[in-house]
């Protein structure tokens, strides 16, 4: 799915090119950021190759990837209508690799208890970063996986993350909590449960 995502057409068309593509779950951490980390690139090679190894290998007559009769659509849940203009772009440019993005557009109350409930197939948010150093047990450790009203909207539920997770909240050490944010990061990449977006380097 990453690589059907064309953030670079809505970086330069929708929002005139004033974002940035993002590459990691968190970023603007100084020496925290893993900077060796580049986030899946628009390829419609890879995003096909991908969906064959999942069984999608046949196209309907709309041009969307099927499966013993079953269409390649993934719902899109949002809160903020400001973001259609973009989610419509992702959209078009999906179909090429053949995925069909359904858009949901809620009111951001009910679309963030949707999230939290776990009720979703793809969360479009941003999370707002605080303090002088990443945070992640609230978004990554299995203690708030399978369980309504926690941030672990993906579900991750990965002992050896947990085990990362847990080291970087006792550590002192500022050079391991730095090695430790970097493994976590890579580890984030490396699932895939989360795809970056834009971000906004001048605020």
């Amino acid at each position: 799915i990453a690589h059907a995502m064309n953030f670079d057409r809505v970086i330069e068309t929708v929002l005139r090119g004033d974002y940035e593509r993002m590459q990691t779950f968190n970023e603007g951490y100084g020496d925290y950021d893993n900077r060796s980390i580049v986030a899946r690139g628009f390829d419609l090679d890879l995003a096909r190759e991908h969906f064959a190894r999942a069984g999608f290998v046949s196209r309907g007559d709309d041009g969307i990837l099927m499966r013993d009769g079953e269409r390649l659509v993934v719902r899109v849940t949002y809160g903020n209508p400001t973001s259609t203009d973009r989610l419509v772009v992702l959209k078009e440019e999906a179909k090429k690799a053949g995925l069909e993005l359904e858009l949901q557009l809620q009111d951001s109350a009910s679309s963030f208890k949707q999230l939290q409930e776990k009720k979703h197939q793809i969360g479009w948010m941003s999370w707002n970063g605080q303090g002088i150093s990443p945070t992640y047990w609230e978004f990554w450790h299995s203690d708030n996986a399978h369980k309504p009203q926690t941030n672990n909207i993906v579900n991750m539920d990965d002992p050896e993350m947990d085990r990362l997770i847990d080291q970087y909240l006792v550590s002192t050490s500022k050079p391991e909590r730095i090695d430790l944010a970097h493994r976590i990061e890579e580890r984030v990449h490396d699932s895939g449960a989360f795809i970056p977006s834009f971000r906004v380097p001048y605020t």
